[in-house]
């Protein structure tokens, strides 16, 4: 059964979408902040290693490494929460969906205005109508990519794999 599509559905399901790819890019900036710990960890181990360090040195170290995972955390991870907009959702759909032709965008701002200076109403019906009839036969979870997380992963399994070598040649 297909839902009947209005104003509202059109931005719930654009809302949704953003949300969507919001926790992708999140999940990357977690497999990224898990690498950076992963290689911070190899190269405290190293330096542990080759030369035998104060404690207060090895503390400095450790708290420095914390504040670059807390800083990688909230660069690559946190902030992909507060990134993107609606706008930019319906601008992605658009160019995945070329047969929207700017009707989405349109009717998304249309739909945000209180006055519309310059515009007639008839404008934004019929530009409205039209996104809503074209947007309810398209699939919104389309534009969701996953490269991200598939890139972002690929650097954590080679710092994993590095860790573990290192582990099998420094017991």
């Amino acid at each position: 059964m297909v839902e009947k599509m209005n104003r509202s559905n059109l931005e719930k399901k654009l809302r949704s979408n953003l949300i969507k790819q919001r926790l992708v890019l999140f999940g990357a900036g977690i497999l990224i902040s898990g690498a950076a710990v992963i290689l911070t960890s190899i190269i405290l181990s190293v330096i542990a290693t080759v030369v035998i360090l104060p404690v207060s040195v090895k503390i400095t170290l450790l708290i420095l490494s914390g504040l670059i995972a807390l800083l990688v955390f909230g660069k690559f991870a946190l902030s992909k929460f507060f990134s993107g907009s609606i706008d930019s959702a319906a601008v992605t759909l658009e160019k995945k969906f070329p047969e929207l032709k700017g009707r989405l965008i349109a009717a998304v701002q249309f739909a945000r205005m209180k006055k519309t200076p310059g515009f007639s109403s008839a404008l934004i019906d019929q530009t409205e109508k039209q996104a809503i009839e074209k947007a309810g036969l398209i699939n919104f979870n389309e534009t969701l990519s996953f490269y991200p997380v598939l890139k972002s992963g690929r650097l954590l399994i080679i710092s994993a794999v590095f860790a573990l070598l290192l582990l099998c040649i420094f017991p």
